[in-house]
């Protein structure tokens, strides 16, 4: 995975949710962290798209349901995590 990607993630992540960065897994999610709700799940999505230089539609927003799923997305937009 590229580190350094990851690494932003985790920090984005990190500090929004105010959580260890160890804790955060590609499993991580609204279920698993009890600070992840919609607003955050909104400022989430907002940083991560200043951060790597993309845009989310609604639609991709509402499919993103763990740091996996954010990860396919950013894949999907020409982003390297391997």
């Amino acid at each position: 995975m590229d580190q350094s990607n990851r690494n932003k993630l985790v920090e984005i992540i990190s500090v929004l949710l105010d959580i260890d960065t160890t804790k955060i897994t590609d499993e991580t999610s609204p279920e698993t962290v009890d600070q992840w709700d919609s607003l955050n799940h909104l400022n989430i999505c907002s940083a991560v798209s200043q951060e790597f230089s993309i845009s989310m539609t609604t639609e991709e927003m509402v499919m993103i349901r763990s740091v996996g799923d954010l990860i396919k997305l950013l894949v999907s937009k020409g982003l390297s995590f391997e």
